[in-house]
């Protein structure tokens, strides 16, 4: 029995889904510590609020996601209900900019901001495929 190259690109496909989603709040919770312990006072108010937000909104984009699982599982209408593609790209849409407007913070809950950033939209990315 051999394994095409389809059947290992579908297994790499949700491998990493997996690993992007489960890395998402580690990261996350690390770039708020950081920016509340060292960043928090050396930033101009409009970079502490936008980091803040993007920060936020990748948060919101990764419970979304928890969201919907438990629909999924509970009740089939509400995951249809909330998982539609208008939603579904502004979700995505969303994070990509929160993903850029990270930047705005300062040294490693910048990095880290980013990278929880691109973990999520890796994640949609993935999820487009199936």
């Amino acid at each position: 029995m051999s394994i095409d190259r389809y059947q290992v690109s579908d297994i790499v496909r949700q491998a990493s889904s997996v690993l992007f989603f489960l890395a998402v709040p580690v990261v996350i919770v690390f770039a708020w510590r950081g920016w509340h312990k060292l960043v928090r006072g050396g930033l101009a108010p409009w970079r502490h609020i936008i980091g803040a937000i993007s920060l936020a909104a990748i948060s919101t984009s990764w419970l979304y996601v928890i969201l919907f699982l438990v629909f999924a599982q509970t009740n089939q209408a509400w995951a249809k209900f909330f998982l539609n593609d208008s939603v579904w790209l502004s979700i995505f849409w969303a994070n990509f900019i929160a993903t850029v407007l990270a930047s705005t913070l300062k040294g490693r809950p910048r990095l880290l901001g980013i990278l929880a950033g691109l973990l999520m939209v890796g994640f949609w990315l993935s999820s487009i495929v199936e």
